[in-house]
């Protein structure tokens, strides 16, 4: 969030702003290049010999939770729910804690939810009677009132430091409550990361997208023409079976000189969470226009989340509290300038 004390929009972390934000410090930075993700997710399959990466390490996509509080409490460091609702919040996860009052509406995109404590780390639990429970905060004392609410978050740059290895995440690997560490890179941290070099082009009402890409991170625009003419075309399209829905991926090409990995087929019979990628496409019905590519999944994707998931449907310029981004290191040394 901008500011998450009484801001009531997202940092707007989108295609568009990633190319002028990261163009600030520099004209060959960027954000997270597609062929970082390729790189990404061919090691994972090297690795681990499956295409079904959620099956290995699920990342943080099966934990959205919010709940009003138990108790009030003045003071304190903590937050006391029910016991069942504590135990849907792991230790070492990260939550915001704030006081929406008479507010009705409790998404994340809204600073309130977020007004006494911004996305901070659940260090221990604490048993207060035989049905309350108290999470406890890596925070300063906070007044806790009748209203107040705690929203599960994703984790923040840093947290995989206490894993011991290279590969796997903090808590269980597969409940689907802590982030993705491969090789030493987080991932799948509870919010989709924005592709910073490549935007996909609408080209008919069944859903089929074109990609543009370039490698060059000086040559990067937020002018869709100029994309258009200055990029590269990718060799593969994307066409989902069904539109405005969740398809499961059921094939992959790798573009290997463009350096980009395209799910080109989903929602055939017989694909779904446990077979083949295992991963979801989500394509509107938009018969023109540009979309971003999200991808990795966020807190609520479930087995539509993963290391091939894509969510094709918002514009280069959307953002909302669960888009991220990384600064990609291939980028930043202008190695990659045609």
């Amino acid at each position: 969030l901008t500011n998450p004390v009484g801001e009531s929009k997202s940092n707007n972390i989108n295609y568009s702003n990633c190319v002028t934000d990261m163009h600030k410090k520099g004209q060959y930075y960027s954000a997270g290049l597609m062929s970082d993700y390729m790189h990404i997710l061919t090691t994972f399959y090297l690795k681990f010999a499956t295409r079904n990466t959620q099956s290995i390490i699920q990342g943080n996509t099966n934990n959205s939770f919010q709940y009003q509080v138990a108790q009030a409490e003045e003071n304190v460091s903590r937050v006391i729910l029910t016991t069942s609702q504590a135990n849907n919040i792991d230790i070492d996860s990260y939550v915001s804690v704030g006081d929406p009052t008479t507010n009705t509406n409790h998404d994340r995109v809204y600073g309130y939810m977020h007004s006494l404590a911004y996305n901070v780390k659940v260090i221990g639990k604490e048993v207060i009677d035989s049905s309350h429970t108290a999470l406890l905060l890596d925070h300063a004392p906070i007044n806790v009132t009748s209203s107040t609410w705690v929203s599960t978050m994703h984790e923040v740059s840093g947290y995989s430091d206490r894993i011991l290895g290279r590969n796997g995440s903090v808590g269980s690997n597969t409940n689907g409550k802590h982030g993705m560490v491969l090789d030493g890179i987080e991932l799948s941290v509870g919010g989709y990361e924005v592709g910073g070099n490549a935007i996909m082009d609408i080209v008919n009402a069944t859903g089929t997208r074109e990609i543009y890409i370039t490698n060059d991170a000086s040559k990067l625009t937020t002018n869709v023409s100029t994309a258009k003419s200055t990029y590269k075309k990718c060799e593969y399209d994307i066409q989902p079976t069904n539109l405005n829905a969740w398809n499961y991926i059921t094939e992959m090409q790798f573009d290997l000189k463009n350096g980009i990995a395209v799910p080109t087929k989903a929602g055939q019979s017989g694909s779904g969470s446990a077979v083949g990628y295992a991963d979801g496409l989500y394509v509107d019905a938009g018969t023109s226009g540009q979309r971003e590519f999200l991808l990795l999944g966020s807190l609520a994707n479930g087995t539509f989340a993963g290391l091939s998931c894509l969510r094709a449907f918002d514009g280069i310029t959307y953002g909302t509290w669960n888009l991220l981004a990384r600064l990609s290191i291939n980028g930043v040394g202008g190695e990659l300038a045609e």
